[in-house]
């Protein structure tokens, strides 16, 4: 790892005799950060310290449970993940998870509950107690929930941080919304390289960007995007239908851009509601 004094500039030079020409030339690494989906993983060499994963994705299409999905693998890495929740509740989120990992969802009466189930949500809740989430409810500027992250670096060991969503943070800048999100995107950015982790933010689409029977979501689809697509590092969009509840929804998954890899492709997926979970597909 390069390192260098504060506010300083670095040469060429400097990060020769620093680093060494064959690390400066070695292929790219596998990021900080594992993903619960083996072939996402593989394309985008996990996550890396300091990036912005722009997650797109219509209402109602996964966004939240695919950036949970996310967060919860992390306790497997033996690391510690954020969430900058302004739509859902704290315990709401929490009951996601469990969801999520159990496998089950969780019964609107507990007599329903078989003791199978209820053994498997016992686990679930043990694997977060042990391998904890931390819930940022209050934030509503960048800077409160870089404190928020400041916070939870001391305690834990922060692998990940989520923003849900994008178009409700506050800020004083810019004389319209666009200038507005474009204006927390980026400080969000930087955030990210400041803290050295990746963060994980989640955007509303416009919706005129994606009328018509066969329209998917583009780069530029990002609700009031500003300069979304420009900040981010990597750019998924979730391509789905209305989501059933009942059966599994086919999804893609669209790597619309990657800064330092390939981009212009998809990962297919399926939805399964009973576990709020994204499964990758494979074809024969």
């Amino acid at each position: 790892v390069l390192k260098t004094a504060t506010n300083q500039p670095i040469s060429t030079a400097d990060m020769i005799a620093t680093v060494g020409v064959e690390a400066l030339l070695s292929p790219r690494r596998h990021g900080a950060v594992s993903l619960p989906w083996k072939r996402l993983d593989a394309a985008l060499s996990g996550f890396s310290a300091g990036q912005v994963i722009v997650v797109l994705g219509e209402t109602s299409r996964g966004k939240t449970s695919f950036a949970l999905q996310a967060a919860t693998s992390i306790g497997y890495q033996c690391k510690s993940a954020l969430l900058w929740t302004m739509e859902m509740s704290p315990q709401s989120l929490f009951r996601r998870m469990v969801n999520q990992i159990s496998g089950l969802p969780l019964a609107s009466r507990p007599q329903q509950t078989t003791f199978e189930d209820r053994e498997r949500h016992r686990l679930a809740v043990g694997h977060l107690a042990e391998h904890p989430v931390y819930f940022d409810g209050h934030s509503r500027t960048v800077a409160s929930f870089a404190a928020s992250i400041r916070r939870v670096a001391q305690q834990s060991d922060l692998g990940l941080a989520v923003v849900d969503y994008l178009q409700l943070i506050r800020s004083s800048g810019g004389v319209n919304r666009a200038q507005q999100v474009s204006e927390a995107s980026r400080n969000l950015k930087l955030v990210a390289m400041d803290f050295g982790i990746p963060i994980i933010v989640l955007s509303q689409v416009d919706r005129s960007s994606v009328k018509g029977k066969d329209a998917k979501i583009g780069l530029h689809s990002g609700k009031e995007s500003g300069d979304i697509e420009n900040d981010a590092d990597v750019l998924l969009a979730i391509q789905a239908p209305q989501l059933s509840r009942d059966a599994e929804t086919p999804v893609q998954i669209d790597v619309q851009k990657q800064r330092e890899g390939a981009c212009g492709f998809s990962i297919p997926m399926v939805f399964r509601p009973l576990s709020q979970t994204f499964m990758e597909t494979y074809s024969e």
